[in-house]
């Protein structure tokens, strides 16, 4: 009998590893996706679908009365939806799980072409630990099953970025990479029109790039200097084609795109962006890995250390982050165009002197995960050899430490989440948590359980400290429940006081099978009870009609401890469920 050769162990660890980790950050991947494949849907989300995804292809593409109308999404969500055979917002509903791994796929594509980038540029470990860098960071996660634009928008960056790559240095077949950077362009654009710094970005690097190669070049050979001049411009043709097919398709909303109430809005720092919103997002961005970004910083700086000084890079054969770029410095174009891509949209932005929000930089997750994926390996082979077992075994430590720091994280957020709606109600919307994925939030859940309640024994259902009063309200009329909700409470104008109205109470009305009606109704307050909202809205609620009964719902625990006390005189409290964490229901009746 013929024994088996075993295999080389440098081909067996240099082929098992990357492996190895690329299972690894799928494996986390998919873990994430079961974990929030079902989550509720929350105000943007039903917003999108109810304004846009769910009219028709016309709607979307030509009306944008608020800027949470991602083009691109909402049409390929359309898509979708028709597929389902989902006409209207409760049969969305109950295909939330397809709709929500429709956006893994989304995620699961963005992980791949990080993957292939970093291979390239890092070979196959910094591409694999890319991957799993990009799968543990809480921004990428936090927005990975989202039913928005930003997935879509971090999936055409990391196409961009690996199209990029591809040209970088002159391609021998450039036209479909170009193709591939003009559709990534348009896609960018599309999807959420802030991702114009990135596209920016990546416009200023290869303008750059293509004149410093064409000053500090000359001394190389001719046909050399050519090809690597040619990739940048095929770069910049594919950067501009797609930014004019985008500036086309925006052309019935482009004045609304251009003058909304975010695009017109200021912060008062002027430094802003760079004092507030770039250290918050870099740290949200290393979520929690801080140990990584000193380990990145070490593996990038190294070779041009020891490139500086004359030396070889230990345990590396000339290549990307040893070859002299078009500056004249020992470093790579990849890294500076990654290094750019992450640094000067906060710098476009505060240019601009823009307020925007932290998700703005999403789009610049991929660029972050390869740094640190790149550096990474780099700072590896300072101290072992590619394809040793020492070298092999640091690397599945560190994506195992990574997805560790992940999950803590991860419940570590989800923890503050909790406490803050107990205590404040100041639930989080940034990169690092949002508050609709906190464990407590399922308004589906108390919807289902109120809806009899209310069939039984009819009373109006009113929203009183309510976290997300759409999401409330659109899964209570799935139940067959209309709800009333405030909107604001506004003080009264002093002419109008002197007619005995203290305060305005704007409404939201929702009925089953109706779109939400807004109504303005004018109080008359002494003073406002120290809840400052339940005695408007059931001074409002009997506007409508008096009736035996009020149900009560809340996401602010804290309050309900009061509510019995700050009912009005002759009311009567009692507390039904609670649903979690925070999601309160009480039952309260009027006198007699």
């Amino acid at each position: 009998m013929r024994r088996a050769t075993p295999l080389p162990r440098q081909l067996s660890l240099g082929a098992l590893v990357p492996r190895l980790l690329l299972l690894l950050a799928l494996g986390a991947l998919l873990a994430w996706g079961f974990v929030y494949d079902s989550t509720d849907f929350w105000w943007d989300e039903i917003t999108s679908l109810e304004g846009y995804a769910l009219l028709g292809f016309r709607a979307i593409v030509s009306t944008y009365d608020q800027p949470n109308n991602h083009v691109l999404f909402n049409l390929v969500d359309r898509v979708l939806l028709r597929l389902l055979g989902v006409r209207d917002l409760t049969a969305a509903m109950d295909h939330v799980e397809a709709l929500r791994w429709g956006q893994w796929m989304v995620a699961a594509s963005s992980v791949a072409f990080v993957a292939r980038s970093g291979s390239r540029i890092f070979g196959p470990i910094g591409g694999a630990l890319s991957a799993v860098f990009l799968v543990s960071s809480l921004p990428f996660l936090n927005f990975a099953m989202q039913l928005r634009g930003y997935g879509l928008g971090v999936l055409f960056a990391a196409a961009l970025l690996d199209s990029c790559f591809r040209l970088s240095g002159g391609p021998t077949r450039p036209l479909l990479a170009t193709t591939v950077v003009t559709l990534s362009t348009f896609g960018l654009l599309y999807s959420v029109p802030s991702n114009v710094y990135f596209v920016a970005s990546v416009a200023s690097w290869t303008g750059v790039t293509l004149f410093a190669s064409r000053i500090h070049h000359r001394r190389a050979v001719a046909s050399a200097q050519t090809v690597e001049c040619n990739g940048e411009r095929w770069m910049l043709l594919g950067l501009l084609v797609g930014t004019a097919l985008a500036l086309l398709a925006y052309l019935p909303i482009l004045q609304e795109v251009l003058h909304n109430r975010f695009v017109s809005a200021h912060p008062p720092d002027r430094f802003f962006v760079l004092t507030t919103r770039l250290p918050h997002v870099l740290d949200h961005l290393s979520s929690f890995r801080y140990p990584l970004v000193v380990a990145t910083v070490l593996g990038l700086l190294w070779p041009l250390v020891r490139v500086s000084g004359g030396g070889e890079v230990s345990g590396t054969a000339p290549g990307p982050l040893t070859a002299p770029g078009p500056l004249g410095v020992a470093a790579s174009r990849e890294v500076m165009l990654l290094l750019a891509v992450v640094l000067i949209p906060f710098v476009l932005s505060f240019l601009r002197n823009d307020w925007p929000f932290e998700r703005t930089f999403l789009v610049v997750t991929p660029a972050f995960a390869l740094l640190l994926g790149g550096g990474t390996a780099s700072a590896a082979r300072i101290f072992s050899s590619p394809g040793s077992r020492g070298h092999a075994l640091s690397m599945l430590a560190v994506a195992f430490y990574a997805l560790g720091t992940a999950t803590w994280g991860y419940l570590h957020v989800q923890g503050r989440l909790d406490r803050e709606f107990r205590e404040t109600l100041a639930g989080e919307q940034n990169l690092l948590g949002n508050s609709y994925q906190s464990r407590s939030f399922r308004p589906s859940e108390g919807a289902a359980w109120l809806g009899p309640k209310v069939a039984a024994a009819p009373g109006p259902v009113l929203f009183v400290h309510e976290a997300d009063r759409v999401a409330w309200s659109s899964y209570l009329a799935r139940e067959g429940v209309p709800s009333l909700g405030m909107v604001r409470l506004i003080p009264a104008e002093p002419e109008a006081r002197a007619a005995g109205m203290t305060h305005l109470a704007q409404l939201q009305v929702t009925k089953p099978g109706e779109e939400h009606a807004f109504y303005g109704v004018q109080l008359s307050l002494p003073s406002l009870a120290a809840d400052d909202a339940l005695t408007p809205i059931l001074e409002a609620a009997q506007r409508f009609g008096a009736v035996e009964r009020f149900y009560v719902v809340t996401d602010f625990p804290s309050w309900t401890t009061n509510l019995a006390r700050e009912i009005p005189a002759g009311w009567t409290a009692m507390p039904l469920r609670e649903t979690g964490g925070f999601g309160t229901i009480w039952e309260l009746r009027p006198p007699g």
